[in-house]
């Protein structure tokens, strides 16, 4: 299902970015095929800033829920079944699976517009935060 029309991962904001790496995450270290929102969220904890001392601005989980749909509506993620969104389930723990590469996002992590902070990238590559 990698096939649909996607945005570039480059013109993402800097939090769906985030969540697009833990996404890419998710399923080469877990090796898991579809996850919901809380399951990404919580991989992201170690990329979320959680104070503005670190020079980054704090992230909600309701700017994340948000961040995370619009993923959806752009086809850069898809529910995992297509009937999720009539179920009248909380979508926050329908399953979703990336609609990209971790190729394509990988290079679109390159030309990342406005730049992408490095501690985002780190999260991708796995490296230890700064």
């Amino acid at each position: 299902m990698r096939a649909l029309q996607a945005p570039r991962v480059a013109d993402l904001s800097v939090l769906q970015l985030m969540l697009v790496a833990g996404m890419v995450r998710l399923e080469k270290h877990k090796r898991l095929a579809a996850y919901n929102f809380e399951m990404v969220w919580d991989e992201c904890s170690a990329c979320r800033p959680n104070s503005e001392t670190d020079g980054r601005a704090m992230v909600t989980r309701e700017a994340g829920w948000r961040a995370f749909e619009e993923l959806v509506a752009l086809n850069v993620a898809y529910w995992s079944s297509a009937n999720a969104e009539g179920s009248g389930k909380d979508m926050r723990y329908a399953g979703a699976t990336l609609a990209v590469s971790e190729a394509d996002v990988r290079r679109g992590f390159e030309t990342a517009r406005g730049g992408l902070p490095t501690y985002v990238q780190r999260f991708l590559n796995e490296e230890a935060p700064l």
